[in-house]
């Protein structure tokens, strides 16, 4: 009986084992599974797709989401891959920074700790990218009268030329666009500044288009330029009438010149030698002495000759550059204090109601190199001529510019301001220049 017994008891772990066993098989864990659904919204860049989580394989998912590639064609997450919270049931996610024109192998996934379970492998092609317009600027002098240009560089990811490209100007009250409105009719890469624009602001948007694939890439829109300045100066200089424009400093508010007496045109560098102007020896009238031939932005040609012969008189009899090596070092004698001095500005050189600057606005306009002094009052680098030979020194390196003030430290000498390019030490004011030297003229508008 006792071995029956024992021998039933065995029976029934072994049973028991097996059942246990057999339960276990019946449920085992395993990775998800997951189905992929196909693309939608694609676009250049983006696309949207999706999975549906059918079995979390008895562990909880953690994680989920697309796993795309342009290269596997059967993507995994080692390839790029979107990702979502999603634990069961459906998902949908959104693929970024795609590459236009492109085809992306795509497969949904879900992970949990025994693994990654990966839906059917889909596949799409990206559409025609945007062109793109960068580098959005407006070019030109913000004047009544001159042109203003929309500058920009265009790009398209598949090269397709531009062909359409549309613009639009705008003006507004302030540089920080209050009351900005559509130029009317302002819709060409160039706008011609008119009267009714004066002492305002104006910019433009650019919607770059191409001639295939998709056509409209997003509109951008340049920086303002101002406040547009209505002035001009005409006056007779060297026998021909000429006109200048006028620059407000955005340093001080003071009206400029737009460019060195005697230059060509308004400067497009420090070193446009067309905008270099004359260099004239202090307090003398524009009698020819100052006439410089500039043929390069480091050569330069005095049109006048020199003599040691200084002038008894404001007026010079002849158009010779005086050099001198005698003291006080002026090429009149005796010296005169009272010329290009306000009011009575005798030998003046600039306009009627300009004249030539102090050095303490000189000092306010708080210009440091010549890339400073360029962008601010389109200043030039002509360097200047010689007290004692007439000689040029190096053209394109620094300019000189004439101060009004007498010399409180030598009341022999007067003031000037050299400004150097930018990597040149030194420079700056000059409280005892040689009344002799070649400098250039800048003139300001009398306040």
């Amino acid at each position: 009986m006792k071995t029956l017994l024992h021998r039933s008891g065995i029976m029934i772990l072994l049973l028991s084992s097996v059942i246990i066993g057999c339960k276990k098989k019946d449920v085992p864990n395993t990775a998800p599974q997951v189905s992929t659904t196909g693309m939608s919204a694609v676009t250049g860049t983006t696309a949207t797709g999706g999975g549906s989580i059918s079995s979390d394989g008895g562990a909880a998912v953690t994680i989920s989401g697309l796993c795309y590639s342009k290269t596997n064609q059967t993507p995994t997450i080692s390839d790029d891959t979107t990702k979502t919270t999603t634990t069961s049931g459906s998902f949908s996610s959104m693929l970024k920074n795609l590459q236009p024109s492109a085809i992306y192998y795509v497969r949904a996934y879900a992970t949990n700790s025994m693994g990654t379970g990966y839906g059917a492998v889909v596949s799409f092609t990206t559409g025609n990218g945007a062109p793109t317009a960068t580098g959005v600027s407006v070019t030109g002098i913000a004047r009544v009268g001159e042109e203003l240009t929309a500058a920009y560089t265009y790009s398209d990811p598949e090269n397709n030329p531009q062909s359409g490209t549309t613009f639009q100007w705008y003006i507004a009250t302030t540089a920080t666009g209050t009351g900005e409105a559509a130029i009317a009719g302002a819709t060409t890469s160039k706008y011609q500044v008119k009267a009714a624009d004066e002492f305002k602001f104006i910019r433009v948007s650019i919607t770059p288009k191409s001639s295939a694939g998709t056509a409209d890439g997003a509109e951008v829109r340049s920086a303002y330029v101002g406040p547009l300045d209505v002035e001009s100066v005409t006056f007779t200089y060297n026998g021909q009438q000429v006109t200048y424009g006028v620059i407000i400093s955005s340093k001080t508010g003071r009206k400029w010149l737009d460019r060195n007496i005697g230059a060509e045109r308004v400067a497009q560098s420090f070193q446009d030698y067309k905008a270099y102007g004359d260099l004239f020896q202090w307090g003398r009238s524009a009698d020819g002495h100052q006439l410089i031939t500039w043929t390069d932005f480091d050569k330069g040609i005095p049109v006048s000759g020199t003599t040691l012969t200084r002038s008894t008189s404001d007026i010079v009899s002849n158009s010779s550059f005086i050099v001198t090596e005698i003291l006080p070092f002026d090429w009149r004698n005796p010296q005169n204090d009272n010329l290009w001095q306000t009011p009575v500005n005798n030998n003046a050189v600039c306009p009627v109601g300009w004249r030539i600057p102090t050095i303490d606005e000189w000092t306010n306009e708080d210009i440091s190199d010549m890339e400073i002094g360029f962008n601010r009052l389109k200043l030039t680098a002509p360097s200047d001529r010689g007290f004692s030979s007439g000689n040029l020194s190096v053209p394109g390196l620094a300019g000189t510019y004439w101060g009004s003030t007498i010399s409180s430290a030598n009341p022999a000498r007067v003031t000037a301001i050299t400004i150097y390019k930018p990597g040149v030490s030194g420079g700056g004011i000059n409280p005892v220049a040689r009344r002799s030297n070649g400098y250039s003229v800048r003139c300001i508008k009398d306040q």
